[in-house]
């Protein structure tokens, strides 16, 4: 009985393995058609990223010491 519990569990983590696998592979051309289209338009002069406030400049925060 423990040996085909074993192989019962063997089972479920080799095919939860091999969807894993197969689901990371599928999202690899999505991301990589996107990566590329976001080059593309950095190269062009149309991609515009926003700058995040730095930490002094966020509303909320108080500094304990500045950096001289």
């Amino acid at each position: 009985m423990a040996q085909f519990l074993g192989f019962l569990a063997f089972l479920v983590v080799a095919m939860s393995g091999f969807w894993g696998i197969v689901f990371f592979a599928s999202i690899i051309p999505f991301w990589l058609t996107g990566w590329f289209q976001m080059k593309a338009q950095e190269r062009k002069g149309t991609l515009v990223l926003e700058t995040r406030p730095t930490l002094p400049e966020q509303e909320g925060v108080s500094l304990l010491y500045t950096k001289k």
